[in-house]
């Protein structure tokens, strides 16, 4: 009878590789789902020659991922596993199942890369109030305003007002601000010695545009809306009352006693009672004397107040001092 013997097929060696691998910053690791793998023939007979190989049927890729997620203009390592399912192709080295690992830099024809994402649009906009007749340091914290980022994290942020001569804009008469010393640190704008003495407006009087850099998204612009608005005068929180004083007392001995507050929200307002003329010596009785109100540092949004109290004059005590003459016994018999 006739032998038939079954021939060995030997696994064609095959080399895998990749183009460019790049995706749009979405806050993970993977891998684009269009990242390409290209397999040619490692073997002697078809050295070169590029080989359809079906992903799902003849290899699987895993762990395909960036080194980071974070976006960045410098090449980033990608790293991913092949396993060859195909029983017709094996490695170079005459495995099925190969780790790679790849650093952009170390190729000229390709790259691998993660860029920023779009901007955020429909940012809120803050507003800060100026008060009017002051002259003030004010502070702003842009963090309050960056909203929150579509994908993943902003990585590093960093503010900046760019042309200061245009970032910060006034548009009413009455305020200044020398934009030099405007400063950030971290997210916080800091508005020196900004000028309000003689502003009179009140509502929108300028805008402050803040340029926003990220680690992960493209450049976006802040905006702060100056508002001006008029001092808040303190009122009375009880009585005021002033301690007794006696006639022939100048004002400034009597003390004048109570508080103030808001006269909208009824908080404390700190400051010091002062009376507008202490140096007024009323008549005994009852004197109706102005006092004059200043709020301390840190209530700047509110005005100096005054009003009128009335202190008790006492009479002074009379005090009357005889003085005889003296007399001198000479032993005359008086005239």
């Amino acid at each position: 009878g006739g032998k038939s013997a079954a021939r060995a097929v030997r696994p064609l060696k095959v080399a895998a590789s990749v183009g460019d691998i790049i995706k749009t910053y979405d806050g993970t690791t993977d891998l684009p789902a269009n990242a390409k793998i290209t397999f040619k023939s490692a073997d002697s007979y078809y050295t070169g020659a590029t080989l359809r190989l079906a992903k799902g049927t003849d290899y699987e890729v895993s762990n395909a991922c960036y080194d980071s997620a974070d976006a960045s203009e410098t090449e980033k390592t990608v790293s991913f596993t092949i396993e060859l399912k195909n029983a017709g192709y094996v490695f170079e080295d005459g495995t099925t199942q190969k780790d790679f690992t790849l650093n952009g830099a170390d190729f000229d024809d390709k790259a691998f890369q993660i860029n920023k994402a779009t901007v955020p649009m429909n940012n809120p906009t803050g507003t800060l109030n100026i008060i009017n007749g002051t002259q003030q340091t004010y502070t702003y914290d842009f963090s309050k305003l960056l909203p929150e980022a579509p994908n993943g994290d902003y990585g590093t942020v960093r503010y900046d007002l760019g042309n200061r001569q245009t970032a910060i804009n006034f548009t009413a008469h009455g305020y200044y601000l020398d934009p030099e010393i405007a400063e950030f640190e971290g997210s916080k704008l800091t508005l020196v010695g900004l000028y309000a003495k003689d502003g009179t407006a009140t509502g929108q009087i300028g805008t402050v545009k803040v340029t926003v850099t990220t680690t992960n998204y493209e450049n976006f612009q802040l905006k702060l809306v100056l508002n001006a608005v008029d001092q808040i005068k303190p009122e009375p929180d009880g009585t005021i009352t002033a301690t007794p004083i006696t006639y022939g007392d100048t004002l400034s001995k009597s003390e004048i006693l109570g508080t103030m507050k808001d006269p909208n929200t009824s908080a404390t307002v700190d400051g010091t009672f002062t009376w507008t003329d202490g140096t007024i010596k009323p008549d005994a009785g009852s004197y109706d004397a102005e006092w004059t109100f200043t709020p301390a540092e840190g209530y700047e949004e509110y005005a100096t107040a005054t009003g009128t109290v009335t202190v008790k004059v006492k009479p002074a005590k009379l005090i009357v001092s005889v003085k005889a003459s003296s007399m001198y016994y000479t032993g005359e018999a008086p005239m």
